[in-house]
């Protein structure tokens, strides 16, 4: 008897953060606006926008200007990022390049969206519409200070001592200017209580004289 012979499978994409937003939210559209929170109702603007823009569809009430300035700021990022492969910055780190008006304008932005949301300026719409951009952290610096933090506590461990600046390789030397820095950081009062906690709980650390 002869086997079987399947169709080929056709692989079936799997949804995209994006897609997932806009699925949660057509469908959140849908309920009665007595049911809404306030923060949803909120977003629904947002949401509501932003769609009418991707279908070239008017709106039959008017928009707040906060949320048109939003949604052109968010797509301008958007095709920023999409066509530079990262994200905008304020301060020029590259050599040979230059960072121009425009990309500073949308890094400032994207550092008051930041702001906004540690005080609760953001709906969450707001805050899940730009999680969507690849690359996007809520706390780039706070994560980077941890990927430090870690690799330091990877070589004392390893090491069974601390790294030192008199060192050879390149690597045990930017981990020690790094915990020079939070000692310094602490010296002045800046650390925050968190760090303290966390390189205070780390084998063989000090905080010096």
């Amino acid at each position: 008897m002869p086997h079987a012979v399947w169709p080929d499978r056709i692989p079936v994409p799997h949804p995209t953060p994006i897609d997932q937003l806009l699925s949660a939210y057509t469908e959140l559209a849908q309920r009665p606006p007595k049911r809404l929170t306030p923060d949803r109702t909120r977003s629904l603007m947002f949401f509501t926008y932003e769609q009418a823009l991707a279908s070239g569809s008017g709106l039959t009430d008017p928009v707040p200007v906060r949320v048109s300035q939003w949604t052109t700021a968010l797509h301008a990022l958007e095709a920023f990022v999409a066509q530079n492969g990262r994200w905008p910055r304020e301060n020029n780190r590259a050599k040979g390049s230059s960072i121009t008006p425009d990309e500073r304008r949308l890094a400032t932005w994207v550092r008051s969206q930041r702001s906004a949301a540690d005080l609760g300026r953001r709906c969450t719409y707001q805050l899940d519409r730009l999680a969507c951009i690849p690359g996007y952290h809520e706390r780039p610096l706070e994560d980077r200070w941890n990927t430090q933090f870690l690799a330091y506590q990877r070589f004392v461990i390893q090491h069974h001592r601390a790294p030192v600046l008199s060192s050879t390789s390149n690597t045990e030397k930017r981990l020690a200017a790094w915990a020079a820095k939070q000692r310094i950081a602490y010296r002045n009062r800046r650390l925050a209580a968190r760090r303290i906690s966390l390189l205070g709980q780390l084998p063989l650390w000090t905080w010096g004289k």
